[in-house]
């Protein structure tokens, strides 16, 4: 079983999702621009887990404190609806999981909680 995220992006630079599908069955294609939405609390719950992990390992602070660092970089994408650094979603959050790869079961829950309107 392979815990953490896998997303294979392949194309060049500029790679959209052909085709995104929730529980709802809402479909959106690759010419769609929604507007993406972030739960405050997936942040907010992440942040909690990476302070409980400090306390666990205080060694491993200060590449958490990089990684909290980006977290924080990317929320302000998503509440001012910018473009990520990283590139689009799916290449923000291949980079995220090859950086961050120790906290893929602690990062996925950002990328989870993506809600596209």
């Amino acid at each position: 079983m392979n815990k953490g995220i896998q997303i294979n992006v392949t194309g060049g630079k500029n790679v959209g999702f052909d085709t995104i599908v929730q529980g709802s069955y809402t479909h959106i294609g690759s010419k769609d621009n929604p507007e993406r939405n972030i739960n405050d609390e997936a942040f907010i719950q992440v942040l909690k887990d990476l302070n409980n992990r400090i306390v666990q390992s205080p060694q491993e602070k200060q590449e958490i404190d990089l990684l909290k660092s980006d977290l924080s970089e990317l929320q302000a994408s998503f509440k001012e609806n910018k473009p990520f650094k990283w590139g689009s979603l799916a290449e923000s959050a291949k980079v995220f999981h090859e950086k961050y790869g120790w906290a893929g079961e602690i990062i996925k829950k950002i990328f989870l909680n993506v809600n596209f309107t």
